[in-house]
C-alpha cells in the first residue's frame, strides 16, 4: 500500500481517537453500578466494543507498518485508491448486471451502500487495479465479474 505523509498523519490520528474511546470505555465499566444483579450482558457488550476498537487500531497499525510512504504526487492516479469514488459494473452467474458507484475506503464507520472496505471481497478485487480492468469477486450471489468502468472523482473523502 503506498500511503502519503498526510494519510500516515490522519491514520495515526485515528489511532489516538479509538485509544481515547477505548480508555473512556474502561473508565465507565470502572464506574458502572448495574445494581439489577445481573451485569454479564453489559460487560460482554463493553468487551465486544474493546474487542472492536483493538482490531481496528491493529489493521491501521498493520497498514502503517507495511506502507510505503511517498510524496502525494507520486500514486499513480490510474489505479483505485483509497478515497477513490469508482464506477463500476458487476455481472453476477444469473447474467445480472449492476452498475454502481463506489468509494473505496479502509475506515467506515457506518453501513452506507456506496462505500465499500478495501478488505471487503470487491474492495480486494479493485483496489490497485486500473480504470478498465475487470476482475473476479465471490459474492454471495456466487462468483461475479466486476469491471472498473471510470474514476468519478479522485479526491479523499475523509
Amino acid at each position: 500500500m503506498r500511503l502519503t505523509y498526510e494519510e500516515v498523519q490522519r491514520k495515526n490520528e485515528r489511532i489516538d481517537e479509538l485509544k481515547k474511546r477505548l480508555e473512556r470505555i474502561r473508565e465507565e465499566r470502572t464506574t458502572f453500578s448495574g445494581g439489577a444483579g445481573n451485569d454479564e450482558p453489559y460487560y460482554a457488550l463493553i468487551s465486544q466494543l474493546e474487542g472492536a476498537i483493538n482490531n481496528e487500531i491493529l489493521q491501521i497499525n498493520q497498514e502503517l507498518l507495511t506502507a510505503e510512504i511517498v510524496e502525494p504526487e507520486l500514486i499513480d492516479e490510474s489505479l483505485v485508491n483509497e478515497g477513490d469514488t469508482v464506477s463500476i459494473s458487476v455481472t453476477y452467474p444469473d447474467g445480472t448486471v449492476i452498475p454502481s458507484e463506489v468509494t473505496i475506503s479502509s475506515d467506515i464507520r457506518e453501513l452506507n451502500p456506496n462505500m465499500v472496505s478495501k478488505n471487503s471481497p470487491i474492495g480486494q478485487a479493485i483496489y490497485g487495479k486500473p480504470v478498465g480492468t475487470s476482475c473476479e469477486c465471490k459474492t454471495p450471489m456466487g462468483s461475479a465479474k466486476i469491471e472498473i468502468i471510470s474514476k468519478v472523482n479522485n479526491e479523499l473523502k475523509r
